[in-house]
């Protein structure tokens, strides 16, 4: 009876656990890929000049990668190429190394997961930010989605620092480091965006532009007049 419930004990943690960190493993490319996907199936210009801006801050981190190698910069800890919790990628023997963020280079800053994450909340911020005119006019069910957001994007860089530090991933001053790099660069590839494709490229939830409307006081909607 005690081996039973052994076993459904260690079901019921184990298996959240084994989810959580597969999730964890595979999150920063899938966060990369993801928006290419979505913009493939809905034709979406936005999430497609956000998903070729994904891929320049990939190759940023390749770059920051090498700087960090010459500059000396290492984890205190090398669980991160023997444990499995903390390599991007697949987990099996064939496929651990599938990963856009795998690196020969002997250097772990910045972290790949909080730094994709940071970049891709910093975007995603920075867009809902550049349209939070819009997002007021629109009314209380739109300008939500600001703040809510926030919160959401805080709470996710949080979680996924504390996954990190938990299993010694990385240590405090990757971890701190990673994080306003990545939010640097996704904000700067927004503005980059935005100014070289229009706002129109970075209106990730396709809301109308009412800036003329709401300049000038004007009703959105003008009914014909009888004759």
């Amino acid at each position: 009876m005690a081996e039973v419930l052994k076993k459904i004990t260690d079901f019921l943690i184990g298996t959240p656990v084994k989810i959580m960190t597969e999730t964890a493993r595979i999150f920063p490319d899938t966060l990369v890929i993801a928006p290419g996907i979505y913009a493939l199936f809905t034709l979406s210009i936005p999430f497609a000049v956000m998903f070729i801006s994904l891929l320049e801050a990939t190759a940023a981190f390749h770059l920051f990668r090498i700087v960090g190698s010459y500059l000396g910069s290492s984890s205190a800890y090398d669980t991160r190429t023997t444990y499995k919790a903390c390599r991007t990628g697949f987990s099996t023997t064939t496929l651990q190394d599938l990963s856009i963020f795998s690196s020969k280079v002997p250097s772990n800053f910045p972290s790949a997961p909080l730094y994709i994450l940071s970049v891709a909340s910093a975007y995603i911020f920075s867009s809902l930010n550049a349209q939070s005119a819009q997002l007021q006019a629109l009314g209380p069910a739109y300008s939500s989605r600001y703040y809510i957001s926030l919160s959401l994007l805080c709470t996710l860089i949080l979680l996924f620092a504390m996954f990190r530090l938990y299993n010694t991933c990385d240590d405090f001053g990757v971890i701190v480091g990673s994080i306003p790099i990545g939010l640097v660069v996704g904000a700067l590839l927004l503005v980059q965006n935005s100014r070289l494709f229009g706002s129109e490229s970075v209106n990730l939830l396709g809301i109308p532009s009412l800036a003329g409307v709401t300049a000038t006081g004007k009703s959105l909607y003008v009914c014909p007049t009888a004759s």
